[in-house]
């Protein structure tokens, strides 16, 4: 695992929100991609675009929205039960409380 950033197109790929990394490459591209970092909210269009644990990736793929935080940087695709591990709903554990 990467002790800095990974490629935006490579973490999705790697975490199983895309099927390949071209996919993921064309959505980014598209201008559907934004990186919370410190409270500030960036619009990225380049795959090379590097993630940081902590940032909250927000990307609209198929017509639907996902906002996910980064919590491990995976250098290799990864199994779907370890890739589950790698990021969060942000307000998952809100959403969890309240049912």
């Amino acid at each position: 695992m990467s002790d800095d950033s990974v490629r935006l197109d490579k973490w999705l790929w790697a975490v199983r929100l895309f099927k390949t990394r071209n996919l993921a490459a064309d959505v980014i591209s598209g201008k559907n991609a934004r990186i919370t970092r410190h409270g500030q909210t960036m619009r990225t269009n380049k795959p090379s675009f590097g993630v940081r644990i902590g940032d909250v990736v927000t990307i609209m793929k198929a017509r639907q929205l996902y906002v996910v935080e980064v919590l491990d940087l995976p250098e290799r695709r990864l199994s779907a039960p370890d890739a589950a591990l790698c990021y969060q709903e942000p307000n998952a554990e809100e959403q969890s409380h309240d049912a």
